[in-house]
């Protein structure tokens, strides 16, 4: 991707060690909150994934790989 000035645009990356550690991503399935678990598990970190459905949650922690965990939360009917 180019900068507007035509220049190759420069990502930075952040070199940090999290390995041993666990982190939780709530809404973690998809878009953003998946790439943000991405970058915590390529950091070292084992990965909580959370997202609404199951079928969700089990995709994306199959597209992290070994030290992705899943938890899904349903929301459910509130009761007088």
């Amino acid at each position: 991707m180019n900068a507007p000035s035509g220049q190759p645009s420069r990502r930075r990356k952040v070199n940090i060690d999290l390995s041993g550690k666990v982190a939780l991503v709530t809404g973690s399935t998809e878009g953003i909150g998946f790439a943000i678990a991405r970058g915590l598990y390529e950091a070292g970190a084992a990965v909580v994934i959370n997202g609404r459905t199951q079928q969700k949650v089990d995709a994306a922690v199959a597209r992290l790989g070994g030290r992705a965990r899943s938890i899904s939360a349903a929301p459910r009917a509130m009761r007088p």
